[in-house]
């Protein structure tokens, strides 16, 4: 089988995983550079938490829909 028949099956697993990883980088950062985000979760209060959840949460989503656009998949 060629390499052709498995593009279809891996490319939309390529693309949620690179967002996953991108967007929640960006997120982690984000949440540094606005003092939301702690070295330790336990050092955090549950609204820093639920803060921080969302915001990676957002850029993970926002990163996949990107990278599926430029990707042709959506």
């Amino acid at each position: 089988m060629d390499s052709q028949g498995y593009a279809p099956v891996f490319f939309p697993l390529m693309v949620i995983a690179l967002g996953l990883i991108l967007g929640g980088g960006a997120g982690l950062i984000i949440g540094y550079g606005i003092g939301v985000q702690k070295p330790a979760w336990s050092d955090m209060t549950r609204r820093e938490k639920g803060i921080s959840i969302l915001l990676v949460a957002i850029c993970s989503i926002t990163a996949i829909a990107v990278i599926g656009y430029y990707g042709g998949l959506f």
